[in-house]
């Protein structure tokens, strides 16, 4: 799912630059500008959403192989993905301490 929303902002992203985006340099009034724009804006909400997502599928994955209970992680990288994965990553290191052996895997 995460590569959909990937493709989809690269799309827009895309989209937006060839029709409304001055291409003659990148700077804040132009993310200004393209923030402003209801494209620019999906653009950017799509971009959130693949990043979180993509956080929350490697957490699941992750979790399932160390034996970590999920869902206060995930939802945590839904809502807010650096500080779900940096508490995540917290946990996981102090459940590997206690589990060496599983580290040389």
């Amino acid at each position: 799912m995460y590569i959909v929303f990937g493709a989809l902002y690269a799309l827009l992203a895309l989209a937006f630059l060839a029709t409304e985006f001055n291409l003659t340099g990148l700077d804040l009034n132009s993310l200004k500008q393209m923030l402003s724009s209801d494209w620019g804006l999906l653009a950017l909400w799509t971009q959130l959403m693949s990043f979180n997502l993509f956080i929350a599928v490697w957490i699941f994955r992750d979790a399932k192989y160390w034996g970590i209970k999920t869902l206060p992680y995930l939802l945590l990288a839904f809502l807010a993905a650096p500080l779900g994965l940096a508490i995540y990553l917290f946990i996981r290191q102090r459940k590997s301490k206690k589990d060496p052996i599983r580290t040389l895997n």
